[in-house]
């Protein structure tokens, strides 16, 4: 699985939620770019996702 991660560093890191931008998947991310930040850039980040029993987890 990969998501897409904005990093606006126009805002301050400590506890502004705003900091950090989460996208599903790239069109997502592009849509939001395309009218919120057109100069903005996102990198992805590919993780695995596992299921044990119930429990989840991220590799």
């Amino acid at each position: 699985m990969t998501v897409w991660i904005y990093v606006d560093t126009r805002k301050p890191l400590s506890g502004n939620k705003l900091h950090l931008k989460l996208f599903a998947n790239a069109e997502v991310a592009k849509a939001w770019f395309e009218r919120y930040n057109p100069e903005g850039v996102a990198f992805a980040l590919g993780f695995r996702v596992n299921f044990i029993g119930r429990r989840l987890i991220v590799d």
